[in-house]
């Protein structure tokens, strides 16, 4: 079995957080809790990949983003964090079933989201618009 990309994992969290709403993520063999941040509920996940410390927060719909406007309307939206730095955001496209990555350089990854994670597909663009 070989060990999931980064992207893979990312993908997972989100899936475990936010669309499964689980109180618990797993990340390989290790679990790491899902809390709430204190002033507006969102969820939040610390865990580690490859020896780096991750964390996953919940997109606050109350911004002005347009994640934010994303997650107004109901996507499901994940920001990830690594040295207080964003990473990468995930988001579901319900209509095409995909979850996708948008790592820093701007692309995005995509994985079928009825399918196992193993499934992913890179995807170049030049904005989230034309995934």
């Amino acid at each position: 079995m070989t060990k999931p990309s980064f992207d893979e994992t990312l993908i997972e969290v989100w899936r475990q957080a936010l669309v499964e709403n689980a109180k618990v993520v797993k990340v390989g063999v290790e679990s790491y809790p899902v809390r709430r941040t204190p002033k507006l509920g969102l969820r939040e996940v610390d865990f580690t990949f490859d020896g780096d410390e991750i964390r996953g927060l919940e997109q606050n719909p109350d911004t002005k983003s347009r994640w934010a406007e994303m997650a107004r309307s109901g996507k499901k939206v994940m920001q990830f964090l690594s040295k207080g730095r964003y990473v990468a955001n995930v988001v579901a496209f319900r209509k095409m079933r995909l979850a996708c990555v948008k790592p820093m350089p701007p692309r995005l990854i995509c994985a079928r989201l009825q399918r196992p994670v193993r499934h992913v597909r890179e995807v170049r663009v030049s904005g989230l618009r034309s995934a």
